[in-house]
């Protein structure tokens, strides 16, 4: 749906949850419980507690640019904020650019009809100016697809209510991919005011989670596998897909005698349902040393990489290594980059070998190792040394985890962005 809008912090409360714990321990009168640390928790408590007014200390200022006038209606609703918006009654609106949602890109007659009616009103624009129309007047003729800039602020209370209302499945998709950005950064200066927004190590601890959606059903079984797999590392002790006919196909051969698919109930009630925009999402990767501490691939800074690990029981399977190859085919890993590959299963192995996958990887460079536990947990055939930095399709990054405690970073990312990474010798997004 094009690029949508795209958001830049110009202001934010220095150390907002310190103030936050300032006033909100005024309320208890427990001023002298505060110190090293207590902030985060007393933020949680706060949280947890539905005391959320003290948030109100807090505000950050984002300027908001290529976002359509339709996208800007429906933000400025939010009353508890204070805006500043482009004015197309000040600002010169000629040959003004237009946000064209996918739906009509997507489909030549409506782009056809849709590029038409903007191309009109450019014109019709235009002509008023010339005719000495001023551009209050002017701006009549301007399309809700026209782009549009602003600037709003709003109390950490309040941003907490626009992303749950905007965040929602069913909100506009600009609005919806604003709030997702607008997370991504205030969830950085104060996370334990929005972290209940998103699935952490703990988010799942001792619950089953199951996976569903349109995204979710093109995957492939080796895909789903991962995708379960992860979800030991928020604490679930149980993830699934639901049954389908890719599962089914998948099973056929398989399995002596017959089988009975199990599916959710209908009237299954949830303890919550997180809705995820897969569109938003980028390439992401995690930083040391915890799992949950992921950003997308172009924030990660210019990471020196030693080692770039490709496989494990997390992303060993045949699709994974054939998206690595897809990366490297015709390609060199760089000089002083091992790229090391741990097939997830002897099956693995063997497929990689027919269909000529792991030719690919050997040719780019790659170490093609017994399909086994090796520099994962720290065991052999890749652990780090002092100072090395590995980028991972493993599912750990605690420091220590691959050997060394010293200096050593892990980084964890897809199939795809290991490969890329193994190329420039630093971490890239496969799509740079």
């Amino acid at each position: 749906m094009g690029d949508g809008p795209t958001v830049e912090l110009l202001a934010i409360t220095p150390e907002p949850e310190r103030l936050i714990e300032a006033a909100g321990r005024t309320c208890y009168l427990s001023q002298g419980k505060t110190g090293e640390g207590t902030s985060g928790r007393f933020c949680r408590k706060l949280l947890a507690s539905g005391h959320h007014s003290v948030f109100e200390h807090a505000s950050a200022t984002f300027r908001v640019r290529g976002g359509s006038r339709a996208f800007t209606h429906q933000l400025v609703r939010h009353r508890l904020c204070a805006f500043s918006q482009q004015s197309q009654r000040y600002v010169e609106e000629r040959g003004f650019e237009a946000v064209k949602p996918d739906t009509i890109a997507g489909n030549p007659e409506a782009e056809k009809a849709f590029d038409r009616h903007i191309a009109r009103g450019r014109e019709v624009y235009e002509v008023l100016r010339k005719l000495g129309v001023p551009k209050e007047d002017a701006r009549f003729v301007l399309p809700n697809a026209a782009e549009s800039e602003i600037v709003v602020t709003a109390n950490l209370r309040e941003w907490r209510h626009i992303l749950e209302l905007r965040g929602a499945r069913d909100s506009q998709w600009e609005i919806r991919r604003f709030a997702v950005e607008v997370f991504r950064v205030l969830v950085k200066h104060a996370p334990n005011v929005f972290g209940d927004f998103r699935l952490t190590a703990d988010g799942a601890t001792y619950k089953s989670v199951e996976f569903h959606g349109p995204v979710v059903s093109r995957m492939g079984i080796g895909e789903r596998m991962t995708l379960c797999n992860m979800a030991a590392e928020m604490g679930a002790k149980a993830a699934m897909v639901p049954f389908d006919e890719t599962t089914g196909s998948w099973l056929e051969g398989k399995i002596a005698g017959g089988y009975e698919p199990l599916a959710p109930d209908s009237d299954a009630a949830y303890e919550s349902v997180l809705e995820i925009d897969c569109d938003a999402i980028g390439p992401q990767v995690a930083l040391p040393h915890k799992v949950d501490n992921v950003v997308p691939v172009a924030e990660a800074g210019r990471v020196r990489i030693d080692v770039a690990l490709l496989g494990t029981c997390t992303n060993g399977r045949l699709e994974d290594l054939q998206q690595a190859a897809e990366v490297l085919k015709g390609r060199a890993v760089k000089s002083g980059v091992r790229l090391l590959v741990y097939p997830a299963s002897r099956r693995v192995l063997d497929e990689a070998l027919g269909d000529g996958t792991a030719a690919t990887l050997l040719a780019a460079g790659a170490q093609i190792a017994v399909p086994a536990c090796g520099p994962c947990l720290g065991a052999y055939g890749g652990v780090l040394a002092p100072g090395e930095n590995c980028v991972s399709t493993a599912n750990r990054n605690f420091k220590g985890r691959m050997g060394c405690k010293e200096e050593t970073g892990i980084y964890l990312a897809s199939p795809a962005t290991v490969a890329a990474s193994a190329l420039e010798g630093r971490i890239v997004s496969p799509y740079a």
